[in-house]
């Protein structure tokens, strides 16, 4: 219960004591920490089930996995079309 409440505590203030070695970059969180180290490596966890491409993060899967399929969550709220990538229907 008191790491519960301290990590809650932190998520209020602007304390960051999870730095990375590499960049320096500091984070609230030691699981917000790890994911970013990731990032400077080459290491690619996360494939995709459809074919032989692997992904650094879960978003980025999800969003890649929406290629093979005809999902379009994205909808026009002026029009009936819907795009599969956020950034499609900003840019129509």
């Amino acid at each position: 219960m008191k790491s519960s409440l301290m990590t809650h505590t932190i998520s209020h203030s602007d304390e960051r004591p999870f730095k990375c070695p590499i960049c320096l970059k500091a984070f609230q969180r030691k699981s917000y920490l790890m994911q970013h180290k990731i990032s400077h490596s080459d290491e690619r966890p996360f494939k995709c089930p459809s074919c032989p491409k692997a992904f650094k993060s879960k978003p980025s899967l999800a969003m890649h996995k929406r290629f093979h399929s005809d999902e379009r969550p994205f909808k026009c709220p002026s029009c009936p079309k819907a795009f599969k990538i956020k950034s499609h229907l900003t840019s129509h």
